[in-house]
């Protein structure tokens, strides 16, 4: 899928890797991911290594793909960090 218009995969992610929001519309709403889903891998990297600088960077700077392992939130929106659920959101990203 191709990135929007801003070049952005569309949410935000706070410093303790919690996404935050998530557009409509965008890569990351088409893919299925939701907020307060808690990044756990960004392209084979793990999250808990990277400073938040860092993992912005990766989220930034991926080329053709960005593959997110997420712990999804419950069904209720709140957040859940225990890794028994995990879920991997691909997004598939061409050059503008």
């Amino acid at each position: 899928m191709r990135r929007g218009s801003n070049s952005q995969l569309g949410f935000n992610v706070s410093r303790d890797a919690l996404v935050t929001d998530v557009d409509r519309r965008s890569p990351a709403d088409v893919a299925g991911l939701r907020p307060f889903s808690h990044l756990v891998r960004v392209c084979g990297s793990d999250v808990v290594a990277m400073s938040y600088e860092q993992l912005l960077d990766v989220l930034r700077s991926a080329s053709t793909s960005v593959v997110l392992t997420v712990i999804p939130p419950y069904n209720d929106g709140h957040d859940r960090r225990s890794n028994h659920c995990l879920y991997h959101i691909i997004y598939h990203i061409d050059h503008l």
